[in-house]
């Protein structure tokens, strides 16, 4: 006769973890690829003629990956690991920040460093309470969180062109895309994802008034399944770069 022994608490601790799947099973790497006409820089209006090296150069051409963020969303909410609230320092050179638009997730710190002479009074259109009205001096940080998902506006009220963007992201992933277009997500739980480029190009309207079109690339979204292997994707943007809210 065979006997079925109870399995003991610590038993079943090994069983559920030899069953359970890994929380960070895999990782995703891929590339933007640009239309072959994104035309010209925009031109922002300035109180003053900007610097150039040869006025006779030819005019370069728009360079929109700064403005870019592409987010990796899961198909069950809860595959995206919570985090610990984490600080993003943000530096602003002058009258423009280094990257004009940056990403976070919901709960995350904001940190605005002045690395530039100029003493700005910064403003977060629509979510006034975020930053204190007062001018942020040379050298000076000053830190803010956001309470909702969604895109915050930071501006000079009275420089116009001076203008930076935040990308609140919930329940997602974020990567920004360097020079090349190239972008990684590391430690991706195993599932179903949808990947997005948000695009917030510079506002070329009043700092008061309200900003530029910005949202998600018009675009069929990439549908990946995230495995113990590396994943690997180029999304094709098209072209005007077209948005959506």
């Amino acid at each position: 006769m065979r006997l079925r022994l109870p399995l003991t608490a610590a038993a079943l601790v090994i069983v559920s973890a030899l069953a359970a799947p890994s929380a960070h099973a895999g990782s995703l790497a891929g590339k933007l690829e640009l239309p072959p006409d994104v035309g010209a820089p925009p031109v922002l209006p300035r109180g003053y003629l900007p610097r150039i090296d040869n006025p006779l150069a030819p005019v370069r051409p728009l360079d929109p990956l700064p403005a870019m963020v592409v987010v990796l969303v899961p198909a069950n909410p809860e595959l995206a690991p919570a985090g610990k609230p984490a600080t993003l320092s943000w530096e602003l050179r002058g009258d423009s920040f280094a990257r004009p638009v940056v990403a976070a997730r919901l709960g995350d710190a904001i940190e605005i460093k002045n690395a530039g002479r100029a003493a700005p009074v910064l403003v977060a259109h629509g979510q006034p309470q975020l930053l204190p009205k007062k001018p942020l001096n040379p050298t000076d940080r000053v830190a803010f969180t956001p309470t909702a998902a969604g895109l915050v506006d930071v501006v000079d009220e009275s420089t116009p062109h001076l203008r930076g963007r935040v990308l609140i992201v919930d329940r997602a992933l974020y990567a920004l895309p360097d020079a090349a277009g190239k972008f990684e997500f590391a430690d991706v739980p195993a599932g179903d994802w949808t990947v997005r480029v948000f695009y917030a190009p510079r506002n070329l309207a009043r700092a008061t008034a309200a900003p530029t079109a910005a949202g998600w690339i018009d675009r069929t979204d990439d549908k990946v399944t995230i495995g113990a292997k590396k994943s690997e994707l180029t999304i094709k943007l098209p072209p005007a770069l077209p948005v959506k809210p």
